[in-house]
């Protein structure tokens, strides 16, 4: 099981925490996909073979208005049931309709099989629909970006396994059995959902700070709230036609698809075995898709990519026209799959994500839902007016023509594209924040786009002119150091300062010239960023207009900027001036030195940067020498770093922070702290900074809310909200803490075995207030998770020395919280007796019985994280009277904590171990 675990975490970067909840949802995705395709290849033939192909169109039509009414409902339902209920009587529900319907097939009842054919349909989207919703509830947005394409991926196995399957299960069990078998995956799947809820139970609390339930809009309101963008907004035309004229094509494709099939197969066993392969070969091109293919819509842009997909209806629909036959069939049905997978609805995602939230909101129901159903509606109205009229084989010239209307539409987009783009950023319409960069790219990936973006950069100023700047970068818009430089040129100074580190190094001779025309005495910032910028030249070409600088200059700050250019350049020259100004006594010529040490690459400043801050650590400098020493990478920086966001988090320069390594918890809870910054643009770059750690653990985020500051909660809110971190990291972390709590009774009563001391004491007594500030801080974590004062009522029950109180105060939490949550908390509220309270504990937890000797309880307490239990058993450690021979090993690793009274005992302790040896 390590191994399996070991592989999961190794190959499919999945953490070893997140191992189990992924396993669980794969399982039951396989399951549903499995499932859904057994009952899709035995309700498609039968319908075909026993009730006619000629009724297809009436069925589209039903299944369409079936899906109004249902899809409205069941989000209803979603609102008020917890996911993973919904989905196990979901399943339970799909499964025994199905056989409970199949005594009717034997009874010779035809209108069956059309019910049979819209309920597979409605099945298969309402069980991927509650399945989805239940995967969002378990994992936030950066697991999510990780897990959910492997989870797809265990689907569409399950789907290829299931494709394969229905021949030889068709032949085993009967063909009309199909719909028991599709009756007992069902089934197994709501095991699976119903033991996964067991496994990872969900919170009671319903009523979420800032969260409200959306009000219902119905369809009148809907058109009334989209008509207004839709007269306004050009892309919004596009974005509806691009999601319209596709699904009237759809029906007429499947209908000839489905005809073809149904004239080549005449028994119900060829076309069975006929869906079952070809299915499942479709499901193999589609893993290979998931698994190998990337963004390849990226090559093109989005207005070329969105051209692909409706170029091959046109030619899928010219040939139905011309060879209407299972090959044509075959063909459609593969290339048409592979586009919409690989292209289409990527790209379209990307132009529907250029708008806001709060408008996305409401524009991707739009589209999903009454878009795409009239396009279904009237796609099966036309097969249905068409058909005792013409033969299949005609509806192409309807096919084509929608085909080369929807081409027409992607090249209306590609004409309009670029003013399109400009005019959504002109209104600050466009939410590219929401997008990676990689779908970034592709958006100004064409050329009037380019042209269009650089117009941009000069006619705007400061954080607009330095975004469209950075665009252009990131696009390679042909001559871009010309444009930036005449830009840079055209601008007020702060902006000019902002676009200088944009200019590339080949530049050259051209920068040099602007550089010279722009350097001002008057302006010393902007003189200063200029040398700057000149210094990332090369030296040979910018080494004259350095030394202009440094000789003409009187700004210390420019004239220190200059030498970090030249010190590259001839450092046995320079390297007397900027060790003079930082001995000098002067304030501004010590500010010069701490620059150009700090720009000078020479690791020899380090250590007197080092004493300078050790013997002023108020002095204004401190900022200064902080980013010296992180230009340099000096090896104690986090150190020193993690002491002044302890003392004054305010001496930490922005650039310090920014490119702070977050390597441990130390290091999160510091950031975590900085969400409480009176600075705006701390408290963003923390939350920027959290949003993209790879190490965040859930729990430390939970655990923060019981911090008193509000700035923090509020952070730490906004940051939960963006990580989609809900109720059951909430769970984990209270089930976590409690396994703790437990533990730190467990290690109390075990060290009480040992030799009376007042270390031992001390230590026995941080274990059990230890316990009990877990146990608060779970409690005060819950208290964050409702809008009325119940939770705090219960705390302030289960503190009091009034009996009553305390028991209302017990009732009240566990339903709250919930059985086995309450349960596990309320020994560690009581202060029972200690082996009751360990009893649970053991029941409940993995704890272990007791330790097996001295060396053993000695080794897992130097295996804790908290720095006062690790230093206090140290203490306790060198009490003993066996010896430290034992624990050289893990005194050698504690000696390099970087903690210094962790780090200073161990070491103390290390000595006199190798001396016993």
């Amino acid at each position: 099981m390590n191994s399996v675990k070991s592989f999961i975490s190794r190959w499919l970067k999945v953490q070893p925490d997140e191992i189990g909840v992924f396993l669980w949802s794969a399982a039951i995705l396989y399951l549903i996909r499995t499932s859904n395709i057994l009952f899709n290849n035995f309700a498609e033939t039968a319908f075909l073979k026993r009730f006619g192909v000629e009724y297809l169109p009436i069925v589209y039509i039903i299944n369409s208005l079936t899906t109004f009414v249902i899809m409205a409902a069941i989000t209803g339902v979603l609102r008020k049931l917890p996911s993973t209920r919904m989905l196990t009587y979901m399943m339970v529900f799909c499964g025994l309709s199905v056989g409970a319907l199949r005594p009717l097939v034997n009874l010779g009842y035809d209108m069956i099989y059309p019910v049979l054919f819209v309920l597979k349909a409605q099945y298969e989207g309402l069980l991927a629909l509650v399945f989805w919703n239940l995967a969002n509830d378990f994992f936030n947005t950066r697991q999510s970006k990780r897990i959910f394409p492997l989870i797809t991926a265990g689907g569409v196995i399950g789907a290829i396994v299931g494709s394969f399957l229905t021949p030889a299960l068709s032949k085993a069990i009967s063909f009309d059995n199909l719909m028991l078998a599709y009756t007992v995956t069902c089934m197994a799947g709501a095991v699976m959902v119903w033991g996964m809820s067991i496994q990872y139970p969900a919170l009671k609390i319903t009523e979420r700070k800032g969260k409200k339930k959306a009000p219902k809009v119905n369809l009148v309101q809907e058109f009334k709230q989209i008509g207004p963008m839709l007269k306004e907004s050009a892309l919004l035309k596009i974005l509806v036609l691009l999601t319209l004229l596709p699904n009237i094509a759809l029906p007429i494709m499947n209908y000839q698809f489905n005809f073809a099939v149904n004239e080549t197969y005449a028994t119900e066993g060829g076309m069975v075995a006929f869906f079952g392969y070809f299915r499942g070969a479709l499901n193999i091109v589609s893993l290979f898709i998931l698994l190998f293919v990337g963004k390849i819509y990226n090559r093109w842009g989005l207005p070329v990519a969105l051209m692909f997909h409706p170029a091959n209806y046109a030619l899928a629909f010219a040939a139905f026209l011309f060879r209407f036959d299972i090959i044509t069939a075959m063909y459609a049905r593969l290339s048409t799959r592979v586009l919409l997978v690989t292209i289409n609805n990527p790209a379209r995602n990307i132009l529907v994500g250029l708008f806001p939230d709060e408008f996305r909101a409401l524009l991707r129901p739009f589209l999903r839902g009454t878009v795409v159903r009239v396009g279904i509606l009237v796609g099966s109205g036309i097969i249905f007016l068409s058909e005792h009229l013409v033969a299949p084989r005609w509806l192409s010239v309807v096919g084509l023509a929608v085909a080369l209307g929807w081409v027409t539409t992607s090249v209306w987009l590609k004409r309009s594209y670029s003013d399109i783009l400009l005019g959504l950023i002109g209104r600050n319409v466009i939410d590219l924040r929401s997008l990676q960069d990689q779908d970034v790219g592709a958006i100004f990936k064409d050329k009037r786009a380019q042209e269009q973006l650089v117009d941009a950069c000069m006619a705007s100023q400061g954080k607009a002119c330095l975004w469209y700047a950075q665009m252009m970068q990131a696009q390679q818009v042909p001559d871009m150091e010309e444009h930036l430089l005449k830009i840079i040129r055209a601008k007020d100074e702060a902006t000019a300062i902002s676009l200088l580190p944009l200019v590339p190094k080949t530049a050259g001779l051209k920068a040099l010239e602007a550089y010279a025309d722009l350097a001002d005495p008057a302006k010393p910032r902007l003189t200063a960023a200029l040398a700057t910028a000149a210094g990332r030249l090369p030296l040979e070409e910018s080494a004259s207009f350095l030394t202009k600088l440094l000789e003409e200059q009187s700004d210390l700050g420019v004239r220190a900027q200059a030498v970090i250019g030249l010190y590259h350049l001839e450092p046995e020259k320079y390297h007397p001036m900027i060790q003079g100004w930082l001995d000098g006594a002067d304030h501004d010529q010590r500010r010069a030195g701490v620059i150009a040490a700090g720009g000078s690459d020479n690791r020899e400043f380090r250590p007197l940067l080092r004493r300078m801050l050790a013997e002023d650590p108020s002095s204004d400098l401190v900022p200064d020498i902080l980013a010296a020493l992180s230009r340099l990478e000096d090896p104690h920086l986090d150190e020193l770093v993690l002491e002044r966001l302890r003392e004054d988090p305010s001496s930490v320069p922005l650039e310090v922070l920014r490119y702070l390594e977050l390597k441990d918890e130390t290091d999160l809870k510091a950031f975590i702290r900085l969400l409480g910054s009176g600075r705006q643009e701390v408290r963003e770059l923390a939350l920027e900074r959290l949003s993209e750690a790879e190490n965040l653990d859930s729990g430390l985020l939970i655990e923060g809310l019981s911090l008193p500051n509000r700035r923090v909660r509020r952070g730490l809110y906004e940051l939960m909200s963006r990580l989609k971190i809900g109720d059951r990291e909430i769970i984990a972390f209270a089930k976590s803490n409690l396994a703790l709590a437990y533990s730190n009774i467990l290690e109390a009563e075990a060290l009480g075995k040992l030799p009376a001391t007042p270390e031992r004491d001390l230590l026995i007594q941080h274990l059990l207030e230890h316990k009990k500030g877990r146990v608060e801080t779970i409690l005060r974590v819950l208290a964050t998770q409702e809008d009325s004062d119940q939770m705090r009522l219960v705390i302030r029950g289960l503190s009091s020395a009034d009996t009553k109180l305390r028991s209302n105060a017990v009732e009240a939490l566990e339903s709250m919280v919930g059985r086995d949550l309450s349960q596990a908390m309320l020994p560690l509220v009581e202060d029972g007796q200690v082996a009751e309270s360990l009893a649970v504990g053991r029941k409940l937890f993995k704890l272990p019985i007791h330790f097996a000797d001295e060396r053993e309880l000695m080794e897992h307490m130097l295996a804790k994280k908290n720095w006062v239990s690790l230093y206090l058993s140290l203490v306790v450690l060198g009490q003993r009277e066996g010896g430290l021979e034992p624990f050289r090993e893990t005194l050698g690793r504690l000696a390099q904590s970087r903690n210094p009274y962790v780090k200073a005992e161990a070491s103390r302790l290390a000595h006199m171990a190798r001396r016993e040896a």
